[in-house]
C-alpha cells in the first residue's frame, strides 16, 4: 500500500482520518514528514499527539525563516497551509534534497485570480514583463524578471510569479497564480486528508500537472482497535440517514425552487425584498413550530456579505458560522442547522479549467462544502439532528448523498 507517490485518502466528515495519520507519524520514527493544516488548533493538536514536531516560530525571525532552520535541521514539522504558499526556491530544493513526506490535512486552494487594472498592464508592458502578440497579452522577457527581488516594489508579487512559472495571463486581464507544482514535487510521498476530492480544484490542478494520485478510505479497524486505512470504495450512509431530518415541504422551501437560489449571483442581483421577509418567516416557522428549539441549539450560514439580511431577533450573529468553516468541534452539541448557500466555482477559474480542456465537477463541490459544514453540527456525533436547506439544489444533493448517490 502507498506505493504511489500522492494518496488521497477521501472519507466523510469523522472518519478518523487525523487519527491515522497521527499513528502513521508515530509508527514510522525513521521518516520525516511535514504535516500541514489550515487552522492552528490543529497544529497544537499534533503537537500534543506526535513527539519530536516543531512548528515554526516568528519570535526571533518569520516563520519562514524558522521554517527554512527546521528543514535544514531534518526536524519533523507542523505548520499552516498559508506557510506552504510562501516557501523560498531555497527552501524547496532543500525539501526535495531531504525525503520528506507531505501529509495535507485538507485541500488548498491551487488555482486563484486577479484583475489587472488597465493602467498596471501598460505599465508592466512598457517595463517589458508583458507583451501583445496577435492581439493577445503575454508574458514578455521571462529572464529579465531574475533581476527583480524588492519585495517592497508594486509589482514583486507579479514579477515573483513570473521567475517561479506560476502565473498565466487569461483572456487578456485577468492574472491566474498557480500553487507552484515544484513544492509538491519536492516531496517523497503525499497524503492529503479530505473528502469528496474530485470536486475541488485540486483534483484538475493535479490532472493539468500529470500528477496522479490514488484514493483510499479511513475506518475504524475493531479488530486492532484503531483508525487505518483501505483501499477506496462506495460510501455508506445508512448509519446517518435515520439520524437527519429534513424539512422537505413547499410551505418553507418555494423560496429555493430556482436553479440560481440562494447562490452568490442570486443574493447579490435576484433577492427581492419580499424574499427577506419570507427567509425571517420560515426562520420563525422552523425554530417555533417544526424544530422547537432553543436558540442555543441553533447554527445557521449564509455568504458573510449577505449575513445581515438574514438576521432577526431569533438569528443572532452568535449563531451564524462561516459557510467554509472546517475542522472545528466547537458547534457539536447543535442540532437545529439552516443552510442558506448554494456554492459554485469562481466562474474564472471554471473558464481557466475549460480552457484547459479539463471539466470541473460543480455540484460535487456544492455537495462537499455543504456536508463538511453540516458536520459541524452533533451528527459527527452521530446524534440527531434537523435540517433547513431551501435551496432545492442543495436539499437533492443532499438526499441523494443520503442515498449514496453522489453527482456526476
Amino acid at each position: 500500500m502507498y506505493k504511489e507517490k500522492v494518496s488521497v485518502i477521501d472519507s466523510r466528515c469523522g472518519s478518523g482520518k487525523t487519527e491515522w495519520s497521527i499513528r502513521y507519524m508515530n509508527e514510522n520514527k525513521n521518516k520525516k514528514f511535514i504535516f500541514v493544516t489550515p487552522y492552528l488548533n490543529e497544529v497544537n493538536r499534533i503537537l500534543k499527539n506526535c513527539k519530536d514536531f516543531y512548528s515554526p516560530s516568528d519570535k526571533k525571525t518569520s516563520k519562514s525563516i524558522d521554517f527554512d532552520n527546521l528543514i535544514e535541521q531534518n526536524s519533523n514539522i507542523v505548520t499552516t497551509h498559508q506557510l506552504l504558499h510562501l516557501l523560498s526556491q531555497e527552501t524547496i530544493d532543500k525539501i526535495n534534497n531531504s525525503n520528506y513526506e507531505l501529509i495535507l490535512d485538507e485541500v488548498m486552494d491551487v488555482v486563484s485570480e486577479t484583475q489587472l487594472g488597465e493602467n498596471d498592464k501598460k505599465a508592466l508592458i512598457e517595463l517589458g514583463f508583458f507583451k501583445y502578440e496577435d492581439n493577445n497579452l503575454k508574458l514578455g522577457d521571462t529572464h529579465k524578471a531574475l533581476k527583480y527581488n524588492d519585495q517592497k516594489w508594486a509589482y514583486y508579487k507579479i514579477v515573483n510569479g513570473i521567475k517561479r512559472k506560476n502565473l498565466e495571463i487569461f483572456e487578456n486581464k485577468i492574472l491566474m497564480w498557480l500553487f507552484p507544482i515544484d513544492i509538491f514535487k519536492a516531496f517523497k510521498k503525499i497524503f492529503i486528508l479530505t473528502y469528496m476530492f474530485d470536486g475541488y480544484p485540486m483534483s484538475p490542478y493535479f490532472k493539468f500537472n500529470d500528477i496522479e494520485y490514488k484514493k483510499y478510505s479511513a475506518y475504524y479497524n475493531e479488530e486492532c482497535n484503531f483508525f487505518d486505512i483501505m483501499e477506496y470504495g462506495k460510501e455508506d450512509n445508512s448509519d446517518i440517514k435515520s439520524k437527519i431530518t429534513i424539512f422537505d415541504d413547499d410551505k418553507i422551501n418555494n423560496i429555493g425552487d430556482c436553479k440560481s437560489s440562494f447562490t452568490d449571483y442570486w443574493y447579490q442581483f435576484k433577492m427581492t425584498d419580499d424574499d427577506i421577509i419570507q427567509i425571517r418567516k420560515n426562520i420563525m416557522n422552523v425554530i417555533k413550530n417544526r424544530a422547537k428549539c432553543r436558540m442555543t441549539d441553533v447554527i445557521w450560514t449564509s455568504f458573510k456579505n449577505y449575513q445581515k439580511f438574514i438576521i432577526n431577533e431569533k438569528t443572532k450573529d452568535k449563531n451564524f458560522i462561516s459557510h467554509n468553516i472546517r475542522a472545528t468541534n466547537d458547534y457539536s452539541d447543535k442540532w437545529t442547522v439552516m443552510y442558506f448557500v448554494s456554492r459554485n466555482y469562481n466562474p474564472i477559474i471554471k473558464r481557466w479549467f475549460k480552457s484547459k480542456g479539463i471539466n470541473i465537477n460543480e455540484d460535487m463541490f456544492a455537495l462537499s462544502e455543504m456536508i463538511q459544514w453540516v458536520f459541524r453540527s452533533r451528527i459527527r456525533k452521530n446524534e440527531d439532528i434537523m435540517l433547513y436547506v431551501p435551496s432545492k439544489r442543495m436539499r437533492n444533493l443532499f438526499k441523494n448523498w443520503l442515498d449514496n448517490i453522489l453527482p456526476r
